[in-house]
């Protein structure tokens, strides 16, 4: 079918996170969500849905970080379905007052997400592009088609309707070509774009627990259900924390950055390809913010070597020692010292 995703290269294996990046002002939220997912050891492939409004060298560093692109078109809808769904209209019939939506967010764009179907899967899982994993998520492949999280955020009564954010799906051609004579009916008009259509053509739809998709606004409205122990994946879904013109990034802190950052241990482990420009990010954009602490038992001087670029460490300690204190500890591990004292005295035991 014509518009249909061309990926990069051949799939992995069976099984794909899917997400979807439209205009570059969702790329600091897909670079943040294929980490997060990538720290989680996943084997499944990480696929970005793209429409061709992100530049060639910003896909490029997607691709760098081991998701598979996936080019395609809008969908082929009709000329009356995109003027109904455009975002004066969206935003004027329906206007968002429980939040408010970035300057690049575009409606019909969501659409796209349903190319999903089109993809050589057997299984896929969607993540929104402004949504972080906190823990493995690979049982959401597991569900049934099609099965969401409840668009909890307010009260009770949001448990009645889904938020396509995060869904588990099974796709297929014929699936997709259902859902596209559905979707651009005579007058069809879908309220929440995306989300208010699958939920009528999956009315029996599945629910995900709610930690699989816990939206950042329980976090004011419903602090009750917040447990950060619980939660799989935190979902932004109308202010976005990269957003300098976020009005709620006071309220919203601590979601968006830990007031202080321990990295234990530093160089404990040998560093995968790439974690330099990893930690010199996170230093970079803490630094005169919040703060950091990083131990290590390897000498700054051996930190070029290790993190397999010596050019990066210049900037990393420039800016981590400029208004830091360096500690230096000698003598014997605390570990070692009470280990020995348990020999001491209980030879026979220890």
């Amino acid at each position: 079918m014509a518009g249909a995703p061309v990926l990069d290269r051949p799939p992995g294996g069976s099984r794909a996170f899917v997400t979807l990046v439209t205009n570059a002002g969702y790329l600091p939220g897909a670079v943040a969500l294929i980490r997060s997912l990538r720290r989680t050891g996943t084997p499944a492939d990480i696929v970005v849905l793209h429409t061709g409004g992100v530049g060639s060298e910003a896909l490029a560093g997607l691709a760098a970080m081991g998701a598979r692109l996936a080019a395609c078109d809008l969908l082929p809808t009709s000329e009356a379905f995109d003027a109904a769904h455009a975002r004066s209209e969206i935003h004027g019939r329906n206007p968002f007052t429980k939040g408010g939506k970035p300057a690049f967010h575009t409606p019909l764009d969501n659409f796209v997400k349903l190319r999903l179907w089109q993809l050589p899967y057997e299984r896929a899982v969607f993540i929104d592009a402004d949504a972080i994993v906190l823990r493995p998520v690979d049982r959401l492949f597991d569900y049934p088609e099609f099965s969401a999280a409840p668009n909890v955020y307010e009260s009770l009564a949001d448990f009645r309707r889904l938020n396509s954010g995060v869904f588990a799906a099974r796709p297929s051609p014929i699936t997709f070509a259902a859902m596209l004579a559905r979707l651009d009916a005579p007058d069809a008009f879908w309220k929440r774009t995306d989300q208010t259509f699958l939920e009528a053509f999956f009315p029996e739809w599945q629910g995900l627990p709610i930690y699989d998709n816990l939206l950042q606004y329980v976090w004011l409205n419903l602090p009750e259900l917040w447990d950060w122990r619980l939660i799989r994946i935190l979902h932004f879904q109308y202010e976005k924390p990269w957003d300098p013109a976020n009005p709620k990034a006071g309220r919203l802190a601590p979601l968006i950055a830990a007031q202080l950052l321990v990295i234990d241990d530093l160089f404990l482990r040998r560093l995968p390809a790439g974690a330099g420009d990893e930690l010199a990010d996170i230093l970079m954009s803490r630094y005169e913010k919040a703060a950091t602490v990083v131990t290590s038992n390897r000498v700054i001087d051996d930190w070029g070597a290790l993190l397999g670029d010596v050019v990066v460490v210049t900037p990393l300690l420039d800016r981590l020692m400029h208004h830091g204190h360096l500690l230096r500890f000698d003598g014997k591990s605390w570990r070692l010292k009470e280990a020995a004292e348990r020999v001491a005295k209980h030879p026979a035991t220890a």
